[in-house]
């Protein structure tokens, strides 16, 4: 699909998201935000690309895997997702045995008092987190234009099920975001074509697959599965 570049797409994406390096004397490439393992083809129109190294693309790529193929492992309750649902995942776990037996080596079945099974998974964080800050840096940048090198003061990475109804209800409603955003950034473009930035503060990339949601703290929210 053709790739539609607006003008923060051009003029703020040109540096290294997460080591903040130029070009990198031709070791320059792109990649997607959101990331492109953690959707199902097709894949949606337009989807946002951020400069970045070699290297550091290189590192994502084996994190990228790793999560999607986790998240799709957890859901679905073993290392044999479904393979209509979770495609690329299935197919990472098929073709790479060492990363499936790590996964399954992350699952943990205990017994409860009352005689029922309770599941829990450990996931890589330190895998996971690379991948979530990666993305939250880009739509910072494409959607209000904002350029964050900072390293994030907080990261929280839960299953949506373990929020308390309070703390959902402040997480599924964002305070969006006050005043104009950055001329030219996706966010400008949206306020002027639709008179909004998104439904309740949310924009989805692909239903029940990805969604987020930006706010002045800054803050990004994401939803993914």
């Amino acid at each position: 699909m053709k790739q539609i570049y607006h003008f923060s797409d051009q003029l703020t994406s040109m540096d290294c998201i997460p080591c903040a390096e130029t070009h990198h004397s031709g070791r320059y490439s792109r990649d997607h935000i959101p990331s492109k393992a953690l959707l199902n083809a097709p894949y949606p129109e337009n989807l946002m690309q951020v400069g970045m190294c070699q290297e550091c693309n290189s590192g994502f790529s084996k994190d990228e895997e790793y999560f999607a193929a986790f998240l799709a492992s957890v859901i679905s309750g073993s290392t044999e997702p479904d393979p209509l649902l979770f495609p690329t995942a299935s197919r990472t776990l098929a073709r790479k045995p060492r990363l499936r037996r790590r996964i399954d080596a992350a699952r943990r079945v205990e017994a409860t008092p009352s005689g029922d099974t309770v599941v829990t998974w450990i996931p890589e964080l330190e895998r996971i987190e690379p991948v979530i800050v990666k993305n939250a840096r880009g739509h910072l940048l494409f959607e209000p234009g904002q350029t964050v090198e900072l390293p994030p003061t907080h990261i929280n990475i839960l299953p949506r099920e373990l929020l308390s109804p309070q703390q959902l209800s402040q997480f599924e409603h964002p305070t969006g975001l006050v005043g104009w955003p950055e001329v030219g950034s996706r966010l400008m473009l949206r306020l002027l074509e639709t008179g909004e930035v998104g439904h309740g503060g949310w924009i989805e990339v692909q239903g029940g697959v990805y969604r987020y949601a930006v706010d002045d703290v800054p803050r990004v929210r994401m939803v993914f599965r």
